[in-house]
C-alpha cells in the first residue's frame, strides 16, 4: 500500500510526509479529514482524524492532545495484513480487510479514544456506502464511535463478510450493497454472476432491501455488464434523494400531527449511517431539527451490538441535537413518563398488512406509545415494503451469534452452561403503527388505512 509516512508524538499522532498518491487522495469531509493511499490489493482501511489532524495535502498537525494510551502502537508502528476488526463486544463475526499484501497503516489516530463530531456532517462527499468505479467503498461501522475507518471491498466475498458483521447495516445502505455487489460480481466473476450474488442475498435473510438490490441489479445482466454496474449506482444515488424527501414528509406529519418542537425516542440506528446519505427516521428528525421542530431525542442503547448509543448517538452529537442515550428496558418508561411526543424508528420490512420488521426491543416500544396515546412512525423507503410478505408471521427473522449476548469485548460474562437465544428483529403489528412515511407517500395502518 503507497501511504504517509508516520511521524512523530506531538500530544497525539500526527501525519508525516505523505506519498504522493497518499496526498492526491486526501481531502476535507464536512470539518473532518480523510487520508489515505492506494492499495492494489484486497480491501483497506483509512482511518479519519479531526480536521487539525491531517490537512488536505498532508501537512503534519497534531490531532487531539494527551497521552498515548496503555497498547497503543507506538508512532511509525506497522499494522500487517490482514487487519481485523471485530465487531464490539468481540462478536457477530469478524471482518478481515486485507489490505494490500505488505502492510496497511493506520494514517490518523485520536489517542484519548474520545472525539467531538459536531463539525461532522454526513451529507459531504463521504457516503456510508459508495462506488469508486471497481469497488466498493464503506464507513466500517464496528469501529464507530472511536475511530472512523474507511474500507475498500473488491470482492463479493469481502462485501458479504462486512455484511453479516455489521460493519455496514442499515436497511437502504444495505439494499445499495446489494446491488453494488452484483456490479462487483460482474467485474470479478463474470462467468459466475448470478451464483455470487446468491451469496450477496443470502447473508442477511430478514433485511428485504439487500435482496431487492441485488434483484434490481441482476435483471440487467442479459444487457451486459456495463448495464449492471449502472443499474447499481442508480440505486445508490435514488437512495440519497429519496431518503431526503421521506424525511421532509415525515416531518411535516409530525408537526401537524404533534406540534413543534417534538421530542422523541428512537431505536437502533436508522440515519446516515444506515443509508447512502441522510437517514430515514433520523433523517426525519434531522429534518424537524432544521426547521427548529425538534426538541430533546431520546436513543436506546440498542442491545447487544449498541448500535444506538455508539452510532446514533454519534450522528446525533454531529448535528448538535440535544439527546440522551437510555438502556432498552428503559424505552418503555421514558415514553410512560411523559417525555416523549412520539416515537420514530425505521424498519427492515414491512409486510403487506403493515406490519413492520425492525430492530428487536421496538415492539415493546410500540406497546408503550399505544398505551400512553402517542405516535408510533415507521420511517422506511418504499423499498422496504414488501407486497410479497403477507405478515410479520411470514418473515424469516434472523437469529444472531449467541456470543454477541454472552460476551463483552471477547470476555465470557455468562457462566459456561449458559445459553442465548439472539433475535436480531421482532415485529411490530400493523394496528400499533401510527404512520409509516415513505418518500412517496404516508399509511396509516392503527386508523385502516393501507392503501
Amino acid at each position: 500500500m503507497a501511504g504517509g509516512r508516520v511521524g512523530g508524538w506531538r500530544g497525539g499522532w500526527v501525519a508525516g510526509q505523505a506519498h504522493p498518491p497518499t496526498r492526491a487522495f486526501a481531502r476535507r469531509v464536512g470539518g473532518w479529514v480523510v487520508a489515505g493511499g492506494c492499495a492494489r490489493w484486497g480491501a483497506w482501511w483509512l482511518v479519519v482524524g479531526s480536521a487539525n489532524g491531517v490537512e488536505a495535502g498532508g501537512a503534519a498537525a497534531p490531532v487531539l492532545g494527551g497521552r498515548r494510551p496503555v497498547g497503543e502502537p507506538r508512532p511509525g508502528k506497522r499494522v500487517a495484513a490482514p487487519v481485523r476488526a471485530s465487531a464490539p463486544g468481540g462478536a457477530g463475526g469478524v471482518v478481515e480487510h486485507h489490505a494490500a499484501r505488505d502492510h496497511a497503516r493506520v494514517l490518523t489516530r485520536t489517542p484519548d479514544r474520545t472525539h467531538d463530531h459536531r463539525q461532522f456532517r454526513h451529507d459531504g462527499p463521504m457516503r456510508t456506502i459508495d462506488w469508486r468505479g471497481d469497488r466498493v467503498v464503506i464507513i466500517d461501522q464496528t469501529r464507530l464511535p472511536h475511530d472512523l475507518v474507511v474500507a475498500e471491498l473488491r470482492t463479493v466475498d469481502e462485501l458479504v463478510a462486512a455484511i453479516t458483521s455489521l460493519a455496514v447495516r442499515g436497511a437502504p445502505a444495505l439494499g445499495v450493497a446489494g446491488a453494488l455487489g452484483v456490479a462487483l460480481a460482474v467485474l470479478t466473476a463474470p462467468d459466475r454472476v448470478e451464483e455470487e450474488a446468491a451469496k450477496v442475498r443470502a447473508a442477511r435473510p430478514t433485511a428485504v432491501n439487500l435482496a431487492w438490490g441485488v434483484d434490481r441489479a441482476l435483471a440487467r445482466l442479459p444487457e451486459g455488464g456495463a448495464a449492471v454496474v449502472a443499474e447499481a449506482v442508480a440505486v445508490l444515488e435514488d437512495d440519497a434523494r429519496l431518503n431526503r424527501a421521506l424525511g421532509e414528509r415525515g416531518a411535516d406529519w409530525l408537526l401537524d400531527r404533534v406540534g413543534g418542537p417534538v421530542d422523541a425516542l428512537t431505536h437502533c440506528n436508522a440515519g446516515a449511517l444506515a443509508c447512502v446519505e441522510w437517514g430515514t427516521a433520523l433523517g426525519v428528525l434531522r429534518s424537524l431539527h432544521l426547521r427548529g421542530g425538534l426538541g430533546h431525542v431520546y436513543a436506546d442503547e440498542t442491545r447487544p451490538l449498541l448500535q444506538g448509543a455508539r452510532i446514533t448517538a454519534w450522528e446525533l452529537a454531529g448535528l448538535g441535537v440535544p439527546h440522551t442515550v437510555v438502556v432498552d428496558s428503559a424505552g418503555p418508561s421514558v415514553i410512560a413518563n411523559g417525555l416523549v411526543g412520539a416515537v420514530v424508528v425505521g424498519a427492515d420490512r414491512i409486510a403487506a398488512n403493515g406490519d413492520v420488521v425492525n430492530k428487536v426491543g421496538t415492539y415493546p416500544l410500540a406497546l408503550a406509545a399505544a398505551r400512553a396515546g402517542i405516535p408510533f412512525v415507521v420511517a422506511a423507503p418504499e423499498s422496504t415494503v414488501d407486497l410479497g410478505t403477507p405478515d410479520g408471521r411470514s418473515v424469516d427473522i434472523e437469529v444472531r451469534d449467541e456470543d454477541e449476548v454472552l460476551g463483552w469485548r471477547g470476555e465470557r460474562i455468562a457462566p459456561a452452561a449458559t445459553r442465548a437465544l439472539n433475535y436480531a428483529f421482532d415485529v411490530t403489528p400493523a394496528d400499533l403503527v401510527a404512520a409509516i412515511v415513505t418518500e412517496a407517500r404516508v399509511v396509516e395502518p392503527a386508523s385502516g388505512s393501507l392503501s
